[in-house]
């Protein structure tokens, strides 16, 4: 960690998630010499966030904010909620970034009457300043706690309601972490007992009893846990028994030796890397619909797209030059590799030198992965599905995106339904894929608000949704 790296000065709208460039706070720069909480001049909101704490403890002057009121967010007309800061002592580390402050911003919404966080109690949830974009949070003292911001998690869980199998005696089904079928042996489990949730593509050693049944399906004394339909019915993972001293919500990934399956990546993606400019996001990491099963409410406007299997891909011109990257690297230009061939191809430093300063994500596909959507041979092609800000690092809603894509020529991703939210909506993860020419099934679906939004629990509101058939193609 590196203790020197601070978050800079900022404040986003708890309302609607928008961050406020820092030169407009004003001139302030320290907190004031107040006898109280000590705001004092020194952060300078508007035309000066009050003139010191005072004996009384209130703001400003008696009480007050200071001499003008909070900004208002340019996007919904709004007043901000001003950022917190805690004593010197209290330290803040983002886990996924590895920034370090004494000073990260309360977004968890527990105010007092006054719209300030009443103190830094330890459940509270903080955000650095990318939150809002990749959705990075940190917990108060927490350099040691892990948050998992991705579906694969092998954690503690306790079991909810246990139903019979349909179609097998022996056999019954839950349902954990949201929405997640799995089916077990009747008998093994009870309602309320705690299990160990071992995901899709975890890959367990045979060694430990508790995977020893699988010892025929593995390599090399490992096997990869697969979503399977057993007689009729789709079962997505495996429960296991809990150690006596794990306790829920622990993640025990390490305790039981197990890794995350990563498919090899093509000899064809090819490209070295270059040094990270700072300025390229890399793209949220999409929850699963599965997982969030309740995220998206009821006749909420929402658009769903088709997932595209392929790579991920992001691009910018900033400072007089087209930036490429994969999901998580910045590529050299190299006119052989996966990224900058589909970005040559699609005369993309024509296109988006018009728009400099708006990050484009989208899916190169094609010749890529096992999919491949009717191209031909050593045929690329990209499908664009999102676009950021890169100053206030918000994402455009979604007529923004579309509008700015179709104005440049940008292909976008397959669109499968725009409107109100509904849980029948689902279905849309199966059947085949509506590109011209594939002759194979979808990947599933993605699905997001039409205007952006941001939970306090999920973070960026994009969600995804595997099919079963996608999850089963390769199943003998």
């Amino acid at each position: 960690m590196n203790a020197s790296a601070r978050c800079p000065k900022a404040a986003h709208c708890w309302r609607c998630g928008v961050w406020l460039p820092d030169s407009e706070w004003g001139d302030g720069d320290g907190y004031g010499n107040g006898d109280g909480c000590g705001y004092g001049d020194g952060w300078g909101y508007g035309n000066g966030f009050g003139n010191g704490s005072g004996d009384g403890g209130g703001y400003g002057d008696g009480g007050g904010y200071g001499d003008g009121d909070d900004p208002v967010c340019p996007d919904c007309n709004k007043n901000f909620r001003p950022p917190q800061r805690w004593p010197e002592d209290q330290t803040f580390v983002c886990l996924k970034c590895g920034i370090v402050t004494h000073g990260y911003f309360c977004i968890d919404g527990n105010y007092n009457n006054n719209g300030y966080c009443l103190e830094p109690v330890g459940d509270l949830v903080f955000a650095c300043r990318d939150a809002l974009a990749c959705a990075i949070r940190v917990m108060r003292n927490s350099v040691s706690q892990e948050i998992q911001m991705s579906e694969f998690n092998v954690v503690v869980i306790q079991l909810g309601k246990i139903g019979k199998h349909p179609n097998a005696d022996t056999l019954s089904i839950t349902h954990v972490l949201g929405d997640y079928p799995v089916i077990l042996r009747t008998g093994d489990f009870q309602e309320g007992d705690l299990a160990v949730y071992i995901p899709v593509d975890a890959l367990v050693p045979v060694a430990d009893s508790r995977f020893a049944f699988l010892a025929s399906e593995a390599k090399d004394g490992i096997a990869r846990i697969k979503a399977k339909r057993l007689r009729g019915i789709f079962s997505l993972g495996l429960l296991v028994k809990s150690d006596p001293m794990w306790i829920v919500g622990q993640n025990v990934q390490s305790d039981l030796g197990i890794k995350k399956y990563e498919p090899p990546e093509p000899v064809n993606f090819g490209g070295d890397n270059e040094k990270d400019p700072g300025f390229l996001p890399c793209y949220t990491d999409v929850e699963g619909l599965r997982k969030w099963p309740n995220l998206l409410q009821a006749g909420e406007q929402i658009v769903i797209s088709e997932k595209i299997h392929g790579a991920n891909a992001r691009f910018v011109w900033q400072n007089d030059r087209l930036w490429v990257g994969s999901h998580t690297c910045i590529k050299k230009r190299d006119a052989n590799n996966l990224w900058w061939k589909a970005a040559l191809q699609e005369k993309l430093e024509e296109k988006l030198a018009l728009h400099p300063g708006i990050a484009f994500y989208a899916e190169v596909y094609g010749q890529v992965q096992d999919l491949k959507y009717g191209a031909g041979k050593a045929e690329l092609r990209l499908a664009f599905f999102d676009a950021m800000n890169i100053v206030t690092r918000k994402y455009l809603d979604w007529q923004e995106f579309k509008d700015l894509a179709d104005s440049l020529g940008l292909q976008r991703v397959p669109g499968l339904y725009e409107g109100p939210w509904s849980q029948e909506l689902r279905a849309l993860a199966e059947g085949r894929s509506t590109i011209a020419g594939a002759e194979h099934i979808r990947e599933g679906l993605v699905v997001k608000p039409v205007r952006e939004r941001f939970d306090l629990e999920c973070g960026r509101v994009i969600l995804k949704l595997v099919g079963e058939g996608y999850h089963l193609r390769k199943s003998a």
